[in-house]
């Protein structure tokens, strides 16, 4: 297992993308999921709520598969969670050692290599999204010393690089 400071993405066929809602896979990382695809590699979605904070969680969950359909997701590879502990609002604290045990069960079943997802802060410091931070940091630690796993790197995502590539695809386009 790595933690990836690079800007280039390493190879991998199997990767998840964990998120906290469904938007997340669409505001934040746009431009990791079409290097991935460029790249040959399979992505999985795993989004650890319905989004249901405004009472819209099943518009939403149509969102994501809309978005993800776009993106060339397979919809067997979209995995939204609807758990009473894991419910969308910036007032709800997600418990790290179940956001670590959601993250596992899908990285086993999946034989994920590589896991995305936000920076420290969250990208946008929404508690949801740190939580997310903080379970896969707990996941990753807690398979550390395995030899068993697969999982081989853990990319955060910095705000900054996400901006600077939507800037670079907005200059490009009206050229």
């Amino acid at each position: 297992m790595a933690i990836v400071l690079q800007s280039r993405l390493p190879q991998s066929s199997r990767a998840m993308l964990v998120i906290a809602h469904p938007d997340d896979e669409t505001m934040f990382f746009t431009p990791t999921i079409q290097a991935l695809k460029t790249q040959g590699c399979s992505v999985v979605i795993l989004c650890l709520s319905t989004g249901n904070h405004s009472g819209l969680g099943s518009v939403r969950g149509k969102e994501l598969l809309a978005a993800c359909c776009i993106l060339g997701i397979e919809q067997g590879h979209i995995v939204m969670v609807d758990h009473p502990e894991l419910q969308d609002g910036p007032q709800c604290w997600w418990p790290s050692e179940l956001v670590a045990s959601i993250i596992s069960k899908e990285a086993e079943k999946r034989n994920i290599e590589m896991i995305i997802t936000f920076d420290v802060k969250g990208v946008s410091g929404h508690p949801n999204h740190v939580a997310v931070w903080r379970g896969t940091v707990a996941y990753l630690s807690g398979i550390s010393h395995s030899k068993q796993t697969r999982t081989r790197a853990l990319i955060f995502i910095n705000p900054g690089v996400y901006f600077a590539s939507i800037a670079a695809l907005l200059t490009s386009y009206y050229r």
